[in-house]
């Protein structure tokens, strides 16, 4: 499947690098586009401009205001 195939974004959090990369590997997989973040503050950030339809988020992470 192609990236974006089925039309769902999803915004993957979290500051543990081999974690957004599996997470990533499985949704592109299922054909989902994946937008990620490294920590609270440059998510927030990315949705001032992306509205993906799920949001996964590490619930402990660093730079949450």
């Amino acid at each position: 499947m192609d990236v974006s195939e089925t039309g769902h974004r999803v915004l993957v959090v979290d500051d543990t690098p081999n974690n957004l990369r599996v997470l990533v590997e499985h949704l592109d997989c299922a054909g989902i586009e994946a937008l990620t973040a490294h920590d609270g503050e440059s998510a927030l950030a990315l949705l001032r401009h992306e509205v993906p339809d799920l949001v996964l988020l590490d619930v402990v992470m660093p730079k949450v205001k």
